[in-house]
């Protein structure tokens, strides 16, 4: 309902990016560092929020780095469901490519799924396009080659794409 309600809002649906225009929808979910994790992962920041999961940067204890924490929303978790979940992670920990991030730990915590991964610091191509302005082709053509690069891999080893348009 609360999601119908934000669509027939009457400014356009593509004025704000999805984060924005949404976040405000995900206020009674998961929003923080499941306590149970805090031993491990200490001083865990929130770096970012989306649909999914909200990412926080945190030390990772036992090994001295920094990390991303990705703690899926609740009510994803629940549609998602915990097996498969579990069993989606694990076909992504064996997954070895220099444009798929590696996946350092995962599992339940609190009543919340989250996987940990390393930490990369940089700017996002949005901040790289504001300071710089446009890409030269040479550039463009190499980021998507990039990008194409890391979905082609699973493809090859029989993962299957999903995509959420029809």
């Amino acid at each position: 309902k609360r999601l119908v309600d934000e669509c027939e809002r009457p400014y356009p649906l593509l004025d704000q990016h999805a984060a924005e225009r949404f976040a405000g929808l995900f206020d009674d979910d998961v929003l923080s560092f499941p306590a149970s994790l805090a031993a491990r992962y200490r001083d865990a920041k929130e770096l970012g929020r989306g649909g999914m999961a909200v990412v926080y940067l945190a030390t990772d204890v036992k090994h001295g780095r920094d990390v991303a924490v990705k703690v899926v929303r609740s009510g994803i978790s629940a549609a998602l469901g915990r097996e498969r979940f579990l069993r989606e992670i694990e076909i992504v920990a064996g997954l070895r490519h220099p444009h798929i991030v590696p996946l350092y730990d995962s599992g339940e915590a609190d009543g919340c799924l989250y996987f940990v991964m390393p930490y990369e610091e940089g700017h996002s191509l949005r901040q790289r396009l504001a300071r710089n302005g446009q890409l030269s082709v040479r550039e463009t053509i190499a980021m998507r080659r990039d990008a194409g690069a890391a979905p082609a891999y699973g493809t090859k080893r029989g993962l299957v794409r999903r995509s959420s348009t029809p």
